[in-house]
């Protein structure tokens, strides 16, 4: 049976009695998705055998058996920890970065321009580097600076741009799906879940913002004259993600740059994609991800999210995203939580679900924090023995999800395409991928082809340690803070 319409994230239920809302939201999750079988149409161009296996549950129903797959990740970024070590990651993980610089670990992700130019603080395009679809915000004491509050989020950007009613942009870039929104409505949920300081003119934009556009190389795109193309990202008076509340005074919902709905469900459908090496299929998540060229290499969602759902794909099945489409706290385990008299913390204690569908798995906003009347603070509880000092240490031991279907298994008997594009490593320190190189682009220097033996799986017979080993090896090293000259 088709999909009446798609249901906004965790049900949330702000859109109710806004005059067609619940309707263009659905039509802009429809249309994302039609956006991202269209791009996999064009992929397969080239292989006729081979069928596009992602659907719209609005317009297909594929009849047969369906199963679901909870694809289950941990919040606190693998990035951060690949990028700078246990140790630091997690002071790392409380600062803000400008999207008018190259981005921490990206150095050819563009950075943002406001049009006219000079017309804006590098405060107004403020991000949290937590890319998990899970972010959060540290409030401490004033005078100990032990931590008081820590407030979670995995509410997409799309549906605060939905509710100030904004005109949403398509696969393609370009402005085209239009919600009627109501700003008092949302300002009334800032004042909220905020602050009552936060004025309606705070979170819109002052200026026009947009990127100049590169290709996978960091070369510019030019237009037909000539010049570099530019996207807009958002226009004057529209919502800002980045505005002050919810990124130096507050936060309200995710603002890192590739924590939207829409990438998710492209990332979705690119791994629905069968791919092969030497004949061999790719099922091993980061050795898909370096072959399908989809997602971040080094972030624990986008290979987790690929990997589940091209084992649905390799099934034969129709393959979507379970209503309703968004990014969900699943839940907070807190074994080894302990308060300072020693007594473990139930998880329901001191995590308080604020939005979302809490008994559904798809917490959207929460809390973890001390009531005041028990005389400590979060910084007083432990974890494994470890007083908590960063809120990095309670997001370690938050599960994100999202569910993947998977309908009328061998229905489909796709052949496997070849690798699109690969993953290098460094040669000298082994800890992190880089970010994906389409075939035939040079390897950079001090770095050779990962996943040279595996074939995109472990090989048991390996007569050696593999470049994967070895890298976890070396993450092992440098959360251990073993010094170099003490390594085996």
């Amino acid at each position: 049976m088709k999909l009446k319409m798609f249901d906004p994230p965790g049900h949330l239920p702000d859109f109710v009695g806004i005059p067609g809302q619940l309707q263009q939201w659905s039509k802009a999750i429809s249309g994302w998705i039609d956006g991202a079988i269209q791009i996999e149409q064009g992929r397969l161009k080239d292989f006729p055998k081979a069928q596009v296996q992602f659907f719209n549950a609005t317009e297909t129903d594929p009849a047969g058996l369906s199963l679901d797959q909870d694809i289950v990740w941990n919040a606190f970024p693998r990035t951060l920890v690949l990028g700078y070590g246990k140790a630091k990651a997690y002071p790392t993980s409380e600062q803000l970065f400008s999207l008018t610089a190259p981005r921490p670990g990206l150095p050819t992700a563009p950075p943002f321009y406001v049009d006219p130019p000079g017309t804006t603080m590098w405060s107004d395009l403020l991000y949290r580097p937590l890319d998990e679809y899970c972010e959060f915000r540290v409030e401490r004491h004033p005078d100990t600076h032990k931590i008081i509050r820590i407030t979670f989020t995995s509410e997409p950007p799309e549906y605060w741009q939905a509710l100030h009613g904004d005109e949403l942009q398509d696969a393609n870039g370009n402005f085209a799906y239009k919600f009627t929104g109501d700003k008092k409505k949302m300002l009334d949920l800032y004042h909220q879940y905020v602050s009552t300081k936060v004025k309606l003119g705070d979170l819109e934009c002052k200026h026009e913002y947009y990127y100049m556009v590169t290709d996978a190389n960091g070369k510019p795109v030019l237009g037909p004259d000539g010049k570099q193309q530019k996207q807009v990202v958002f226009r004057k008076g529209d919502y800002n993600p980045y505005n002050v509340w919810n990124s130096t005074k507050g936060i309200m919902h995710l603002s890192q740059p590739n924590n939207f709905v829409q990438a998710e469900i492209q990332l979705a459908a690119d791994a629905t994609i069968l791919r092969h090496k030497n004949g061999r299929a790719v099922v091993q998540a980061d050795a898909l991800v370096c072959c399908s060229g989809y997602g971040g290499t080094s972030r624990s969602s986008d290979p987790t999210i690929g990997a589940s759902v091209n084992d649905l794909a390799r099934l034969g099945a129709w393959v979507t995203i379970k209503n309703p489409i968004g990014l969900y706290m699943h839940d907070l385990n807190t074994e080894g939580f302990t308060k300072p008299n020693g007594e473990q913390i139930d998880p329901k204690e001191y995590f308080k679900v604020l939005r979302g569908d809490e008994a559904g798995h798809m917490i959207e906003r929460a809390v973890f924090e001390v009531p005041e009347k028990e005389g400590f603070t979060v910084s007083d509880l432990k974890i494994a023995g470890v007083p908590i000092t960063w809120g990095g240490q309670v997001a370690e031991h938050i599960n994100i999800s999202i569910t993947g279907t998977g309908v009328n298994p061998r229905y489909f008997n796709n052949p496997m395409l070849p690798c699109a594009t690969f993953c290098c490593i460094d040669t000298d320190v082994s800890i992190a991928l880089t970010r994906v190189i389409n075939n035939g682009d040079p390897i950079p220097e001090g770095y050779q082809r990962a996943f040279l033996h595996e074939q995109g799986t472990f090989a048991s017979q390996a007569s050696k340690p593999t470049l994967l080993q070895t890298a976890a090896k070396e993450v092992y090293h440098e959360v251990s803070g073993i010094p170099r000259h003490k390594r085996r």
